[in-house]
């Protein structure tokens, strides 16, 4: 048995993570009953175990670039999925390529398909719908839709070339998480200066002054900025010693 697909909009079934699936059926419109959608996951889990079964299938799958991307939910369960996916990528059965986001042409555009040969031998493509979908088994309706698959797969993204694009996401998504979890140091604020004895008002009009005296007790953000300036500015040339001429 074989099974090909192309999805656009969601993670194929076969390579949903639990929390992914609940999520995905919690959106459905009119809602679902919590019982309902308890049923609807365990069926989608149980149809994942003919990654389990033997012979093994061949299944492949493409992938819009832009379902990585998605940020739906809860941020963990979305960070599990493409981490599943990237696991997935390594089964030897299962092959996966992403459709890049900047590809000059698209024959997917009239959305998801799969595409089923049965152990017989027999095609089958399954178009699903907003309320139901669509079985074909005609088979000059697969064939069109095979050439159509076939036509995704030159466009797509190699199997090189789409593990390490899904390996630098997962980079990102690490580095995001590492910054939410390690916060930046505290820099604690700098010391106030030393009092002389003065009324405040004095004390402020003094350092005010001072920060503007190029004096060498100048403040340090002073001298750091004097520093800068003097680095920037050509050196004054000496007074000429020689005679005027008459």
């Amino acid at each position: 048995m074989s099974l090909i697909s192309y999805e656009s909009q969601l993670i194929p079934g076969l390579l949903q993570t639990e929390a992914y699936a609940r999520f995905i059926f919690g959106c459905n419109y009119p809602p679902l009953e919590a019982e309902e959608i308890e049923k609807r996951v365990a069926d989608r889990l149980g149809r994942q175990k003919i990654l389990e079964r033997k012979p093994r299938p061949l299944l492949h799958f493409i992938l819009e670039e832009s379902i990585l991307h998605t940020e739906m939910g809860d941020p963990d369960a979305m960070r599990e999925q493409p981490l599943h996916l990237r696991r997935c990528m390594d089964l030897p059965f299962v092959t996966i390529q992403i459709m890049p986001r900047n590809t000059p042409r698209h024959a997917g555009l009239a959305g998801p398909l799969v595409l089923l040969e049965t152990p017989d031998h027999d095609g089958l493509v399954y178009v699903d719908g907003q309320l139901r979908g669509e079985l074909y088994d005609e088979p000059a309706d697969v064939s069109a839709l095979l050439q159509r698959y076939g036509m995704l797969r030159s466009q797509a993204l190699t199997v090189a070339e789409s593990t390490r694009l899904l390996d630098a996401l997962l980079d990102a998504l690490l580095d995001a998480l590492l910054g939410e979890t390690c916060p930046a140091p505290h820099t604690p604020p700098l010391a106030p200066p030393p009092s002389t004895g003065s009324s405040p008002a004095t004390a402020t009009a003094t350092a005010a002054t001072a920060s503007k005296s190029p004096t060498t007790g100048a403040s340090p953000v002073t001298a750091t900025v004097t520093a800068a300036t003097a680095s920037k500015s050509p050196p004054t040339p000496p007074p000429s010693t020689s005679a005027t001429p008459r």
